[in-house]
């Protein structure tokens, strides 16, 4: 089998590891999808993370955020 087919899979499992490391520390979600997603030149890992680094500054914003009565949805 080749490996070639793995190589996809890098980019999403480092992602999903350096959130699970890096959003409890932070009240922002999404900082480290979107930076495995630039380091590894990965559109969709940093399209993914971008997205929760919007939905989590949205919950600051007064009448947007969770604050509002809204709930925030998880990718």
């Amino acid at each position: 089998m080749r490996m070639g087919g793995f190589k996809g899979l890098i980019a999403p499992i480092a992602a999903g590891a350096a959130d699970a490391i890096i959003n409890p520390r932070l009240p922002i979600n999404g900082i480290g999808s979107t930076a495995v997603g630039f380091i590894m030149k990965d559109q969709v890992v940093k399209t993914i993370g971008l997205y929760q680094v919007g939905q989590s500054l949205a919950t600051f914003i007064p009448f947007l955020g969770a604050s509002a009565g809204g709930v925030a949805s998880q990718v």
